[in-house]
């Protein structure tokens, strides 16, 4: 089974209200308690050449796995993210190619 990936691509009016997001994403997603059948892994990269973008990168080994962290994702991320208004891009794929070097 080929990994599903998840980016979500924020920009923000300014990098103080990138850093305050990414704390708080920090925060939230450290109180997740709910049991994934698979393994789940997030990243945060905040762009070095523009600091008030960001984007979060899941992974996610099992396809269900994905709508219960979507459903905690709107309930605790998503109301506090729409406050500050940035501009967001989503994209979900399979992983078609990996190479590592």
């Amino acid at each position: 089974m080929a990994d599903i990936r998840r980016t979500i691509m924020n920009t923000f009016a300014d990098e103080e209200t990138c850093d305050m997001f990414i704390m708080i994403l920090e925060k939230k997603w450290g109180d997740f308690k709910s049991p994934l059948i698979g393994k789940a892994t997030m990243e945060v990269v905040k762009d070095v050449t523009s600091p008030e973008s960001m984007s979060v990168i899941w992974t996610y080994e099992n396809p269900e796995d994905l709508t219960t962290i979507n459903e905690f994702g709107d309930d605790w991320i998503i109301p506090y993210r729409n406050r500050l208004k940035p501009k967001t891009e989503t994209f979900t794929g399979v992983v078609e190619v990996r190479m590592e070097f």
